[in-house]
């Protein structure tokens, strides 16, 4: 991808297409298969910014096995990226394009969203860049839309480059600002959350 191809995103961001046809995921995170066996809750993890260390954090937090016993990892991102990267970083995980929530079988490979404009290529570590950007604004996208069609449970999102956001041109602050306008919350709250402390940020960034 060349960065002459890139143009800033106008408001409404245009949705990519969504190969789910049908389906959802209920209020308490599991659903059934139609063999009737609960599934783990569906979790959205977004690829962050591709020059940074976004797809490194993602990759070996879904390579841990603690993480694949709570919850069916869903990627959402370049599968090419996703797949040079793990070669890079020797870890032996397989990918399988996301159809539908049916079809995922998590036994054989993690399911990724594929963001397919983007390729190898397209990362410089350590640089900004407007195809960075591109590509974690349109996970964001992607990540808030599964979730708000409760085709997602919960959404994850891995560490991005704010001016690289801008950039690309979204002019937000961060990702909670997006985040807010996409799923049209007026009032939010960036919250810290341990096992023994929840902190709500009266300011941020400054």
């Amino acid at each position: 991808m060349n960065q002459a191809d890139i143009r800033p995103p106008v408001p409404p961001y245009p949705a990519l297409r969504d190969p789910v046809e049908r389906g959802g995921m209920p209020r308490s995170g599991k659903r059934h298969s139609r063999a009737g066996l609960v599934r783990k809750p569906v979790i959205a993890i977004t690829i962050g910014d591709l020059n940074g260390v976004g797809p490194e954090v993602v990759l070996k937090s879904v390579a841990t096995p603690g993480v694949r016993r709570l919850c069916q990892p869903l990627l959402i991102g370049p599968l090419e990226i996703f797949e040079w990267c793990a070669k890079e970083l020797k870890l032996r995980l397989r990918f399988q394009p996301f159809e539908s929530l049916e079809s995922t079988n998590p036994a054989k490979a993690i399911p990724i969203y594929d963001l397919g404009i983007f390729h190898p290529r397209d990362v410089r570590f350590g640089t900004l860049s407007p195809i960075a950007g591109t590509a974690a604004g349109l996970a964001l996208h992607k990540g808030a839309e599964l979730c708000l069609q409760r085709k997602a449970l919960a959404l994850v999102t891995a560490p991005i480059s704010k001016s690289a956001l801008n950039l690309a041109g979204y002019s937000y602050l961060g990702q909670t600002e997006l985040l807010a306008e996409l799923t049209e919350s007026e009032n939010v709250t960036m919250m810290l959350v341990s096992n023994n402390l929840r902190i709500g940020l009266v300011t941020v960034h400054v």
